[in-house]
């Protein structure tokens, strides 16, 4: 049973992704039952195998390139392979004697068919040099995809071997006006080697990309809404960019948005929703795939060399283009369509859109890719959004950061707030760091990393986690006039009083005669303080020195002020009942 599915039961291939419910018997719960007890034991096979193809593939990744640089370098100085020399004379020798033979009827069939040969020949021969050169400097550089390849990456390597070493283990074969190289039983053309192995190709992995972020546009300008139906155009659509293997194989292995693995990492082992359903798959196979005219049970196929082998079905049929549109389709379109929807909210400031407005997508980030800045000897790279919050935050607090570009660790004695220092002892600005290692977002400036200004901030989301004031709430409270009304509001929705009658505590604009009518302060015009009027009493907490304690916000504002609303009212320690004198 080389080949589990055959290119003739496309139920099978399907079902690796949707199940073939056709055959799948009527009652699962057994089916289910016996997955439970089956799946562990199954995919730890699974896993063991792919372990090893993987390392195989590796290896022979590596090897490809090391002696893919040979053959280039053995190229360039004129080197050639003594056995192919002998074959290419030998092939020439025979067409001509051969021609000569029909020498008396030149343009009789034998001779025709000989010229047509003769041009093939020359033909080949030529573009098999090219062919030869070019998976030699694709096989150098990395560019071609190993991984899930068959015999034909162990032939290119064996004739690697061949030229740079002057061997013939190839057993190089002249036939019909071409050489064919064989090895283990398998023979190939140079040409039938390049078509078979895979060069890395991004054009159609960006076409699907281009897919999903057309429906993440779509979903922020609410052009169409989501439905089963859009999500079946998507999945046509992919289906239809993939036209042929390199297509499909550069999608399989590439990463989209949103997905943290592969097609193929997902298929070998990753996504526990495709290695079920291979499962049930193989569980409700009731045909006789190997055609020995006995029909095929579970247990003939519950096993790691029939699953592995459907793994691999998936990955080279012509047919699979379903499975990995449908894979991609069912994991990305929601979060693309999602993260349209959240692209709708944009923070504006005064109702209209300004250079000054922030935009709040991606945690406020704007994109899902965020780029680094780099150095001179570092080209800058992409990072997740998610990344770049993690180190900023890292960043805000005087962390270690660990960046694309360097490992930053804060010293408070250098400079005149304190710096970061990389591995090599240099020193950074918060500012040089965030811009190097792409952490600035956008509007920001060398403004938004002082120190200074970070602590206080840092101090402001501590109190806000902690349900405390924070300093905004006294210090930004609008214009002259207003200033105290709006810190007083901001106060008590805080510490969620709600008046002077119905909390223990409530603030109010400060005042030298607060009468407590209906809990309204008769607002001092010339003040722009505040103070706590205790709800027990209605009447203004003290200072402890017979004074009215208070409070002030805009350009007023004290440090000293908010450290004691903090630890006055943070368990409402301290309650002060103090018989104050009030002026008239």
């Amino acid at each position: 049973m080389a080949n589990l599915l055959g290119k003739a039961d496309q139920t099978l291939v399907k079902g690796a992704y949707s199940v073939a419910k056709a055959n799948l018997p009527g009652d699962m719960s057994g089916v289910y039952n016996q997955r439970a007890k089956n799946m562990e034991g199954l995919m730890a096979g699974i896993s063991t195998v792919w372990e090893e193809l993987n390392s195989e593939w590796n290896d022979r990744q590596n090897a490809l390139s090391t002696k893919g640089d040979a053959v280039y370098e053995n190229v360039l100085t004129g080197k050639y392979n003594d056995q192919m020399v002998e074959a290419t004379d030998a092939a020439v020798l025979d067409i001509k004697s051969r021609l000569k033979g029909q020498k008396a009827d030149k343009k009789g069939v034998g001779a025709r068919k000989i010229e047509a040969e003769m041009n093939s020949f020359a033909k080949n021969t030529q573009q098999n040099a090219l062919d030869f050169e070019e998976l030699a400097d694709l096989s150098k550089n990395n560019e071609l995809i190993i991984k899930g390849s068959g015999s034909e990456a162990k032939l290119l390597e064996a004739i690697f071997d061949d030229f740079n070493n002057n061997t013939n283990n190839t057993q190089v074969t002249y036939k019909d006006g071409n050489f064919t190289y064989t090895l283990d039983g398998v023979s190939m053309t140079m040409g039938d080697i390049k078509k078979a192995m895979i060069k890395k190709d991004n054009t159609k992995p960006s076409a699907v990309q281009k897919i999903f972020n057309e429906v993440v546009t779509k979903a922020g300008s609410e052009k169409r809404e989501s439905s089963d139906v859009y999500k079946n155009d998507i999945k046509n659509r992919i289906k239809s960019s993939m036209t042929n293997k390199s297509d499909k194989t550069n999608i399989m292995h590439s990463h989209f948005e949103g997905l943290q693995y592969t097609f193929y990492e997902a298929l070998t082992g990753k996504d526990q929703g495709l290695q079920d359903q291979i499962f049930d798959t193989l569980m409700a196979v009731g045909t006789d795939i190997d055609k020995d005219g006995v029909a095929d049970t579970k247990d003939t196929y519950l096993n790691t060399e029939n699953a592995v082998a459907l793994q691999r079905e998936i990955l080279n049929n012509d047919n699979s283009g379903d499975i990995i549109a449908g894979f991609l389709t069912d994991n990305l379109f929601q979060d693309a369509y999602d993260r349209g929807v959240k692209e709708r909210k944009v923070i504006k400031t005064g109702g209209k859109k300004n250079k000054n407005d922030k935009d709040d997508r991606y945690g406020g980030w704007g994109a899902f890719d965020w780029t680094t800045k780099g150095t001179k000897d570092q080209a800058g790279v992409y990072i997740k959004w998610k990344d770049a919050e993690s180190r900023r935050n890292d960043l805000n607090n005087f962390r270690n950061v660990g960046g694309e570009h360097g490992f930053y660790t804060w010293d408070e004695n250098l400079g005149k707030d304190g710096m970061y220092v990389d591995e090599q002892g240099d020193e950074f600005t918060m500012y040089k760091v965030a811009e190097r290692e792409g952490l600035i977002m956008s509007g920001e400036g060398k403004g938004d990393f002082n120190p200074t200004r970070t602590s206080e901030a840092n101090e402001e989301n501590e109190n806000l986690n902690k349900g405390l004031a924070s300093p905004s709430m006294l210090q930004d409270t609008g214009s002259m006039g207003s200033q105290d009304n709006n810190a007083a509001e901001k106060l008590n929705s805080t510490f969620s009083f709600t008046s002077v009658r119905d909390s223990d505590y409530f603030f109010v604009p400060y005042t030298s005669n607060w009468t407590g009518e209906g809990g309204v302060s008769k607002d001092n015009i010339f003040s722009n303080d505040i103070m706590l009027i205790d709800g027990s009493t209605n009447r203004p907490v003290g200072d402890g020195n017979g004074n009215v304690k208070s409070f002030g916000t805009g350009s007023d504002y004290s440090k000293n002020d908010l450290d004691w609303i903090n630890n006055f009212l943070g368990e409402y320690a301290g309650k002060q009942d103090i018989d104050t004198e009030f002026e008239d």
